[in-house]
């Protein structure tokens, strides 16, 4: 494989969309526990990844691939997460 831009930009879009999701997740959780400023906070970087994830779908629709792989890890991580909690009593 060679490494290129189009490399680079698919592999922080791939973990970018970790993150979102992952927050996301911590989004909805500062939501139901109603954490106002965590909230905020995880809602602003939540739309600044999703914004940057639109322009580069706009330029390149093969971006959607790392995009979508990304959000699945995230969901999975965060609900792992969310389980493992749950199972210690927290």
């Amino acid at each position: 494989m060679i490494w290129n831009v189009e490399t680079s930009t698919f592999l922080f879009l791939f973990f970018a969309y970790i993150l979102f999701d992952a927050l996301y997740g911590w989004y909805i959780i500062a939501v139901q526990n109603l954490r106002v400023i965590l909230a905020t906070v995880l809602s602003i970087m939540i739309g600044v990844i999703s914004y940057g994830g639109v322009i580069k779908i706009a330029n390149n629709p093969y971006c959607g691939v790392p995009i979508v792989l990304g959000g699945g890890i995230g969901t999975f991580l965060i609900l792992l997460w969310q389980k493992r909690k749950k199972a210690k009593g927290e």
